[in-house]
């Protein structure tokens, strides 16, 4: 099955238009740290995929997805603040 999470997060960032340095740039984290995720070198911890999720926009039924799809406990569907809000 490959790597489930590294094609989800490649192609919603590649449909964002955004390269792996924006998105790491909106989500506080390194190019490197993105490249591994989409390549399944490291699986993100649960704070860096909701961060991901907030940075690329997705709603929390698409980041509940994410998270299942690395055994993550899902976000309530209350929502967790915003990236930009923590910050």
């Amino acid at each position: 099955m490959g790597n489930p999470f590294g094609t989800l997060l490649q192609d919603a960032r590649r449909d964002a238009g955004l390269s792996q340095d924006q998105l790491a740039a909106r989500a506080g984290v390194s190019a490197q740290a993105v490249g591994s995720w989409e390549t399944g070198r490291r699986a993100p911890r649960r704070d860096r995929v909701i961060d991901l999720a907030d940075a690329l926009g997705l709603d929390t039924r698409a980041l509940n997805r994410w998270l299942a799809v690395l055994a993550l406990d899902p976000v309530p569907d209350a929502r967790v603040i915003p990236l930009v809000e923590r910050r």
